[in-house]
């Protein structure tokens, strides 16, 4: 996942669960990326897609991996 990816991620989620905005998003994305960098580009519109399903994110790093693994599931390839 790249920074950009992890931004689109960030404001889709936030806009669909009507979340509050970051204080800090320079450093929270600084840290959040550092988490996410390994997971697939391919893999990130399926994440935000799903991640609109249900409650709204708590922690978002924990989702986007949570949503990885059911991906990779899904796509074992």
């Amino acid at each position: 996942m790249t920074l950009k990816e992890l931004q689109s991620l960030v404001k889709e989620w936030g806009l669909y669960h009507n979340m509050t905005p970051l204080k800090n998003p320079a450093g929270t994305f600084e840290v959040w990326l550092k988490s996410l960098q390994n997971i697939p580009s391919a893999a990130v519109p399926w994440i935000i897609d799903h991640g609109k399903d249900g409650d709204p994110p708590r922690n978002i790093p924990n989702m986007a991996w949570q949503l990885f693994r059911k991906w990779r599931d899904v796509h074992p390839d």
